[in-house]
């Protein structure tokens, strides 16, 4: 009994004798994990004290003149007859562009077009042929009353001459009788002689009454020659004028219907030949788009459209990454810009399908640089390219985004 009792208590000191090692391990391993907790949690308080959060937005786009472009478009369906230009051509005010020949064709094989023109100028030819048989007619006429009031003046001048003749024989008939008058008294003139003088005076003052009388009446034809001139001119004129107005309308008839053969898109402006797709030979609809024409030396910037959700938090100034469907980021990274404008009316933005079904609002982006580079090479951007831009819209520290729902709960108690 002694010898188990002996041996169960060296046992029980040799537990005892290990007792404080184990407690003294024991106390310094909950002193590590302490201390591991502790800067666990410094480095979390650190975070969430220093650290950020950003919302960022992708948006998408096109590429665009900054002082914007004109677009050709086809008003008609047809084909493309001629192309005026090439790619990157720069072209006056005016010039031609594309040809699209439009016109219809009948049973036959005759156009519609050419059909209008060929009755167009047919009735163009008419007219100018009548024009100037009218003219002719017209300029006849007014000879003949010219060449009959020139006779009626040269008529007028003599018989002033006559009348002048006769007023002067009159006086002096007049005179010889007053004068005979004191010589009859006195017996020198018989009263035969009187008499006779008498009706000399008396047959003179018929005359010059009759020649007074055709000068009235000569004077009368020279008035009726003036209105008939007159009226010629006025009927004349009246006449070419409506002829006139009738080639206007037949030419307008006749430019219809050359334009219905054919559509010449012209340059509004001085610029640059850009996306020309247009192909001798091919076939165009209507309102599609054949070429755009570019500022000469503009620069581009990308038009990025924001639905409704995030363009309240886009302001100018804003830096953008933007990237290009035809330069993949990946061998060309992004492009930098900032934005330049943030349109406050929503707008539809032209052919642009990404699945967003909310009111767009158009932001203009100016661009660091028109061109992107790889493998040691400038590509330029060309108006049209897709366009991808990544918009910070805001960006909070952690610790404001963790207490921020705290914030609006307490927000809405307080309501």
């Amino acid at each position: 009994m002694d010898g188990g009792g002996g041996q169960q208590a060296q046992v029980w000191r040799e537990d005892l004798d290990q007792l404080p090692e184990a407690f003294y391990l024991g106390g310094q391993g909950t002193r590590s994990l302490s201390v591991f907790f502790c800067v666990c949690m410094a480095a979390l308080t650190a975070l969430v004290s220093t650290g950020s959060y950003a919302r960022k937005e992708t948006i998408s786009g096109f590429v665009a003149p900054s002082q914007g472009s004109v677009t050709f478009r086809s008003t008609r369906s047809g084909r493309i007859k001629i192309v005026h230009v090439s790619e990157g051509q720069l072209v006056g005010a005016g010039a031609p562009v594309v040809t699209i020949a439009v016109d219809e064709s009948v049973s036959g094989g005759r156009s519609v077009g050419g059909m209008l023109a060929e009755a167009s100028k047919a009735q163009f030819v008419a007219l100018a042929e009548q024009r100037a048989a009218e003219k002719v007619i017209q300029q006849r006429d007014v000879r003949e009353l010219e060449v009959k009031a020139a006779s009626l003046h040269a008529q007028a001048e003599s018989l002033r001459k006559s009348q002048r003749l006769a007023n002067e024989r009159l006086a002096l008939a007049r005179e010889r009788l007053e004068r005979a008058k004191p010589l009859f008294d006195r017996g020198f003139v018989s009263g035969l002689q009187i008499q006779q003088w008498r009706d000399e005076l008396l047959q003179t003052e018929i005359a010059a009454s009759t020649l007074e009388q055709q000068a009235m009446s000569l004077q009368a034809s020279l008035g009726a020659v003036d209105l008939d001139l007159n009226a010629a001119s006025a009927r004349a004129t009246q006449s070419l004028s409506g002829l006139d107005a009738a080639r206007a309308t037949v030419e307008e008839k006749l430019a219809s219907a050359l334009g219905s053969q054919e559509i010449v898109l012209r340059a509004e402006r001085t610029g640059r030949i850009s996306g020309l797709r247009a192909e001798v030979g091919g076939a165009v609809t209507a309102d599609e788009a054949v070429a755009v024409l570019l500022p000469p030396g503009g620069a581009m910037e990308v038009q990025l459209w924001a639905p409704s959700r995030s363009v309240g938090l886009i302001r100018v100034g804003d830096k953008v990454k933007v990237s290009y469907d035809a330069f993949p980021y990946q061998s060309f990274g992004f492009a930098r810009g900032s934005i330049a404008a943030v349109e406050a009316t929503p707008s539809s933005p032209p052919g642009l399908d990404d699945g967003v079904h909310e009111p767009r609002y158009r932001i203009r982006v100016r661009l660091a640089r028109n061109a992107m580079t790889a493998n040691g090479r400038d590509w330029p951007l060309v108006a049209g390219m897709k366009a991808t831009g990544l918009v910070t819209l805001e960006r909070r520290s952690l610790f404001s985004w963790l207490v921020a729902p705290a914030g609006a709960l307490r927000a809405r108690l307080q309501e």
